[in-house]
């Protein structure tokens, strides 16, 4: 049995072969909406990369890419001002999202809303309670500009953060390793709490069935602001960075999950 995805659609499709001359076309079946990735086989293992056509990725292009992990499919962006000419590598301590270290260039991975990548849409109002959590080490907090766990609308990926339409976040902001959480427009509120250069944060959002948006950082809750999903909108996560002047070095994802509560 193979499984084809479609790239239209996040769904699966299965193929049987009876005999040499006939074929069989079940399906669609919808894909998984929740996943868990710990990026943990190893450096330079169990990570590809290719242009959303199949070809081989040409990294000064900036382009859609489909970037794999085990089972898992995830899109992958550039962000800032130009393209990375080094996309995410698979390290020895996770996905290492630090690229080609140019000031105002990154990378963003997202899930669930691309050519049958892994996940599919949380919609408010409709789906259970969710939340969207990441664990994430920075070398040096001061050159992260914007490192974001993030909820977004099902819309275009964006080379600015703050252009989303529809945004609920949580990471590092500014060059102070200050924590701070991101709603749409780029409304930014400070959490009381700053990353440390090597050390790494598990950053969560949750979201209530009702479209709250509440935040934890390493487990306790931590929502400075109020904020709310308006009804009916789907979001995808997303993990969104850039490097400042200072440059971040390596910028490693240990896990990344889209689970219900």
């Amino acid at each position: 049995m193979v499984t084809l995805l479609s790239a239209m659609s996040a769904r699966a499709y299965e193929i049987k072969a009876t005999s040499p001359d006939t074929i069989y076309l079940n399906g669609p079946f919808p894909l998984p909406q929740s996943f868990t990735e710990g990026f943990d086989e190893g450096a330079s293992k169990g990570w590809s990369l290719l242009h959303n056509n199949g070809q081989a990725v040409v990294t000064t292009q900036l382009i859609t890419l489909i970037g794999t992990y085990n089972n898992h499919r995830f899109t992958v962006v550039n962000t800032g001002g130009g393209a990375s000419t080094i996309l995410p590598v698979a390290s020895a301590t996770g996905l290492d999202l630090g690229g080609d270290q140019v000031s105002g260039e990154g990378v963003e991975i997202s899930a669930g809303w691309y050519q049958g990548t892994t996940g599919a849409p949380w919609t408010c109002g409709t789906s259970p309670a969710w939340k969207h959590c990441a664990s994430v080490t920075v070398d040096n907090c001061e050159g992260a500009a914007d490192m974001h766990v993030a909820v977004t609308g099902l819309e275009a990926r964006r080379a600015t953060f703050n252009n989303y339409v529809t945004l609920a976040a949580i990471g590092i902001e500014g060059t102070a390793c200050d924590i701070q959480t991101i709603t749409t427009g780029g409304t930014t509120t400070d959490t009381g709490v700053n990353a440390t250069d090597g050390v790494g944060v598990t950053y969560c959002i949750l979201l209530a069935a009702n479209c709250a948006v509440t935040y934890t950082l390493d487990g306790v809750a931590n929502t400075p602001v109020s904020y709310s999903i308006p009804d009916g909108l789907q979001l995808v996560p997303a993990i969104w960075f850039a490097h400042a002047a200072g440059l971040a070095g390596a910028v490693n994802v240990t896990s990344w999950s889209w689970v219900p509560q």
